[in-house]
């Protein structure tokens, strides 16, 4: 076993990064917390799983562990999605581009209605153009740094984000369109 002073370091340092991408990615906080606490409890039982030499960085290798649970939870399709008012409002206190631009949108309610259909959005969209979403505009992380979490070429992050933005817009439309808001 690895040193468990250097592992309580490294879990409270990253939690609540890896935390608001599972919620993200899940908009379920029990789910996010399961995900986030075995994942690091499976790299204690096995600290190899990384290894410096031949990956990149520690967090970007983490992200994709804590992306591909979350994306394998969504495609079992046995969760549910309790997306809160509350929950949404901590995450845009926490951080990211929602918080930058929460005033923007206008009331609060109108805000919240936004918000809401703009996740949904997100949620529909695929594994990869959502990941992406999430780790840029949500986490607020660099293009480089979500091109290497990805295994993908800045260009090619920069075509998911474009269709991603084109398929977002298509929904949010329909939602419109069908009565301003999902239930």
């Amino acid at each position: 076993m690895g040193d468990r002073a250097a592992f309580v370091v490294m879990v409270r340092r990253h939690t609540k990064y890896f935390y608001r991408i599972a919620y993200r990615t899940l908009q379920n906080t029990h789910d996010a917390e399961d995900i986030v606490q075995d994942s690091f409890i499976k790299l204690w039982e096995s600290p190899c799983q990384w290894d410096g030499q031949k990956r990149s960085t520690f967090t970007a290798w983490f992200y994709r562990i804590i992306l591909n649970r979350c994306n394998d939870m969504l495609r079992s399709g046995n969760r549910t999605i309790t997306c809160q008012v509350e929950e949404i409002n901590r995450l845009v206190e926490g951080g990211g581009v929602a918080a930058d631009h929460s005033d923007a949108l206008g009331s609060d309610q109108e805000c919240s209605v936004r918000y809401k259909n703009l996740s949904y959005a997100v949620m529909l969209l695929p594994d990869s153009q959502r990941d992406a979403v999430n780790l840029v505009y949500y986490m607020g992380l660099a293009q480089k740094e979500v091109s290497e979490i990805l295994s993908i070429s800045v260009k090619a992050l920069e075509s998911l984000l474009m269709r991603a933005k084109k398929n977002m817009k298509k929904t949010c439309l329909k939602i419109e369109l069908d009565g301003g808001s999902i239930r």
